[in-house]
Order: structure tokens, then C-alpha cells, then sequence
């Protein structure tokens, strides 16, 4: 099976690669920029929200993973339309190309887990203030609004995979972008940890191997998995505070070095979707393709911390 995995070199998407590669896909690894350390197969060079389908040259995919637009609420909604062309024109155009070149592709790409709430309320959320938690989730509402259309043009499948917080992996350098791998980096830097005072909301954190093993049994699972939307976290929510505590603890006993943890205030613009607990049932999908998360929180920090060190991050 072919693969095309756009934002390879990302988060997502250099840990999706590793899995397509042990299942054996023929990957074609799709950025903006040329990419020489590339080694899971054919890297092709293209913005898909800037250049034509007709310009590039690439293999017919049996399988699509959008893995590129993953921005944030903040980056969203200071920016609206950088948003509008990272998540929705660039998804449009690969799709565009994928149809262009023969076949049914299976389009999979990452939901936000705010965007959850619009199931509550069908599409009629869309006239609802209150439905929508920022710009950002729009952008990822309207994605599926594509998607289903194409799929009700029967021109392509999809499968959304909408993921709790995913950890671990390559750090991603925004510094609004993976608030656990930040403070996981901060930790081993010997820098001080800091969380907001009066915000005991609950998380669900997700290492990354995980999520990417979720993403390539969508893609074994196509005829379970077509046309729907799935939460994929690893089912247990945890205080941020208390996952603090937890990384201090693991990264001193690491490095041994003491390690700073302070409370702060939010800030004034703190945005209303971050007061908000969030508890992850992933039971559709794993009934769907057998996927397990494998990975508890200790587990996944400590795999962390020592990929970092090993790194000689500290």
C-alpha cells in the first residue's frame, strides 16, 4: 500500500512513519521544505496550500495522513486566515491531489478534542456561539464538513482521529504547541517548572507511540473505520498539578539535580476552552480496530525524560 504522510517531519507525523514502515507501506513523506534526512522512503517537496496538484509527480495513495496544520488555539485566533489555508485549503488541495491521481484514497487526519462538543448539536452547532470553543476548532469543524462531502461524493473515505494530549517524540519548537513536552524539556534543562494557580482541570495525556500506532490501524482497519470519527486518548484524565509533581519527581531522580515548580497566575486572555476538564473514551475505536493505548503516564514521561537526555538536551 502506498502511503502519502503530509507533515512528515512533524510530531505526528515522523512517529506515523516509523509504524507504516514496520507494517510495510511504500511512504511518500510530504513537506515544505527539502528534507535529506528522510529515510523512510520518497520525500517530495510541496506546500500544498501554495502550489497546484498538477506540479508535482507523485504515486496514486491508497492512504492520506494529513498530518500538517496542527497549530493552536492562541496561533488561530491571532491569525484567522493563516489558520483557514494551514487546516482547510492546504486539506482541500491534498485531496484534490490524491482524487487527481486515480482511485478511493483513505484520507486520515488529527480532530481537536474541543471540536467534540459540535456532536452535541449536529451540524446546527455551527449557528451556536457556544458550540465552537475558538477559531481553531472551526477550522478543524470544517474539515469534516469537507471530508464528509467528499465522502458523500463517494470520491474518498475518511476517518477523523480527534487525540487528547499527545506527548513525547519530536518537541515541537512553537513554544504554544505541547504544553507537557515543554515543561518536559524545561525539567531536563534544570529550568523551572510553572502551572496556573486555581486551574485543577483535568488532561488526558497520550504518548505519541500510541497515537501513532491509532493512525496506522485506521488505516489496516479502512472498512471499520470509513467515514467516521473517533476520540483516541489513553482514558485517564489527570490533574495538571499533579502531573507536575510527577515530572519533577521522575526528572530529578534522572538527572539528579533539583528541579523548580512554581504557581503562577493566567494570564487575562487565558482562552475559556483551558478551564475546561476533558475525560477521553476511545471504546468505538478500539472496538473498531482492536487498538490498545500501551502507555501509561509514568511510563511515557520516563520514555520521554530519557529520550531527551539521550539527546543531551540537558
Amino acid at each position: 500500500m502506498i502511503a502519502w504522510v503530509v507533515g512528515a517531519s512533524g510530531k505526528i507525523g515522523s512517529a506515523v512513519c516509523d509504524q507504516l514502515l514496520f507494517q510495510g507501506f511504500e511512504i511518500v513523506g510530504i513537506g515544505r521544505h527539502e528534507n535529506k534526512n528522510f529515510s523512510y522512503g520518497q520525500w517530495a517537496v510541496w506546500n500544498p496550500a501554495e502550489v497546484s496538484h498538477t506540479q508535482i509527480l507523485l504515486a496514486s495513495p491508497d492512504v492520506v495522513f494529513f498530518l500538517s496544520g496542527q497549530t493552536s488555539a492562541n496561533k488561530a485566533r491571532s491569525d484567522v486566515a493563516d489558520d483557514v489555508k494551514a487546516n482547510l485549503i492546504t486539506l482541500v488541495n491534498v485531496i484534490e491531489a490524491a482524487i487527481f491521481r486515480g482511485g478511493k484514497p483513505h484520507i486520515i487526519t488529527a480532530g481537536s478534542m474541543t471540536e467534540s462538543r459540535l456532536d452535541l448539536y449536529g451540524l446546527s452547532a455551527f449557528e451556536s456561539v457556544d458550540a465552537i470553543a475558538g477559531f481553531y476548532e472551526t477550522g478543524k469543524a470544517a474539515q469534516r464538513l469537507y471530508l464528509s462531502q467528499y465522502a458523500r461524493e463517494s470520491l474518498i473515505d475518511f476517518t477523523v482521529l480527534r487525540l487528547s494530549n499527545v506527548y513525547g517524540g519530536v518537541i515541537a519548537q512553537a513554544l504554544d504547541r505541547g504544553f507537557l513536552d515543554q515543561s518536559i524539556k524545561s525539567a531536563v534543562r534544570s529550568q523551572r517548572l510553572t502551572y496556573y494557580k486555581r486551574t485543577d482541570f483535568k488532561r488526558d495525556y497520550i504518548y505519541i507511540d500510541d497515537v501513532a500506532k491509532a493512525f496506522v490501524s485506521a488505516a489496516l482497519r479502512r472498512e471499520t473505520t470509513r467515514n467516521k470519527t473517533f476520540d483516541v486518548g489513553s482514558g485517564r484524565s489527570v490533574p495538571i498539578k499533579e502531573v507536575m509533581l510527577l515530572l519533577q519527581r521522575l526528572v530529578e531522580a534522572k538527572i539528579d539535580r533539583r528541579v523548580a515548580l512554581y504557581e503562577e497566575t493566567p494570564p487575562d486572555n487565558f482562552h475559556s476552552v483551558e478551564h475546561e476538564d476533558r475525560y477521553v473514551f476511545s471504546s468505538e475505536f478500539k472496538k473498531a480496530t482492536g487498538w490498545r493505548c500501551q502507555t501509561d503516564l509514568p511510563t511515557g514521561l520516563k520514555l520521554a525524560i530519557n529520550n531527551l537526555v539521550g539527546l543531551g538536551s540537558i
